[in-house]
């Protein structure tokens, strides 16, 4: 793919619970016109009629401010059933990612959460979930993180990783967990080839690629530059890599379910994760789970 369209982004707006509602208004209406920044994309936001007014002062606010300049934002309005218009309105605008903010995405502690999970579970067009604190605000991210679930078939998780940073000229590095107590380490095993065995191990590497993306030009998958090799349980080494590269966009699949036992790689790292996490929903075919092994072997 040489260039892609214009990007649309749909984000939901929901009622802010707790302390300081106006505040977490305002960080949420940042992070927003941040995910439109970074993907230099169309931003539409559905509000229900019991919050607009009060998020106005916010959205006039970010329109003045000089280092917002640029950002389209359209506002859309709902009664309290927000769901299923959401679903019709991403389809309406032909949407490329659905937005919102992390809270409560597995447990479902409130009706806000309930709403965010139903339209994960009913739409299959990608989410982009925000962390509730996002430090790097108007930075853009420089790096792109995808895991390696370690098995031999194609990955819309690495598809989309990889036209998203074609189009917007990012880097991409893979992330291959392995179990053990060895601290995490760290190679670039698509730019170094020493011996013999460094050559096995790039051309197992671009085979699985290859298997994981058939789809992708060369271009595309030119932009996989690092893989970071990972030790430990796989959520956990994932959430410390992000960590220590806040300034990331981690890219995961799902396999469309919450119910006890299925996901669960997924589902701590959403919990967890301290940077922008986007989800690609697949079919749950099998029931399989996310496996970690050795893969990718010297030989």
């Amino acid at each position: 793919m040489s260039k892609r369209k214009r990007i649309t982004i749909l984000a939901l707006f929901l009622p802010e619970r707790g302390r300081h509602p106006r505040l977490r208004q305002r960080k949420l209406i940042e992070s927003l016109a941040c995910a439109a920044r970074w993907f230099n994309a169309d931003l539409h936001v559905l509000f229900s009629h019991a919050i607009h007014e009060s998020a106005q002062a916010e959205l006039s606010r970010l329109r003045e401010h000089p280092l917002r300049a640029g950002i389209s934002i359209i506002e859309h309005l709902s009664g309290e059933d927000l769901v299923q218009p959401f679903i019709d309105l991403a389809q309406e605008v032909s949407a490329d990612y659905l937005c919102f903010e992390d809270g409560g995405l597995d447990d479902c502690r409130t009706p806000e959460d309930r709403v965010k999970q139903q339209i994960l579970l009913r739409s299959s067009i990608p989410v982009l979930v925000l962390p509730h604190r996002l430090r790097w605000r108007f930075r853009p991210f420089g790096r792109i993180l995808v895991p390696l679930s370690g098995e031999r078939r194609q990955s819309a998780a690495l598809k989309e990783a990889l036209q998203i940073a074609h189009s917007i000229d990012r880097s991409v590095t893979l992330l291959h967990v392995q179990q053990g107590d060895a601290p995490p380490c760290e190679a670039s095993g698509m730019e170094t080839l020493g011996d013999q065995a460094h050559h096995e191990y790039n051309r197992q590497l671009d085979q699985v690629i290859s298997e994981a993306t058939p789809d992708s030009s060369l271009f595309e998958r030119k932009r996989i530059t690092r893989l970071a090799h990972l030790t430990g349980p796989a959520d956990e080494a994932i959430t410390k890599f992000t960590k220590r590269m806040p300034n990331s966009l981690l890219v995961m699949e799902w396999k469309a379910s919450f119910s006890p036992g299925r996901a669960v790689v997924f589902r701590k790292v959403l919990k967890a994760a301290g940077t922008p996490l986007l989800v690609v929903k697949v079919e749950d075919e099998t029931p399989s789970t996310l496996k970690i092994d050795d893969e990718f072997e010297a030989v």
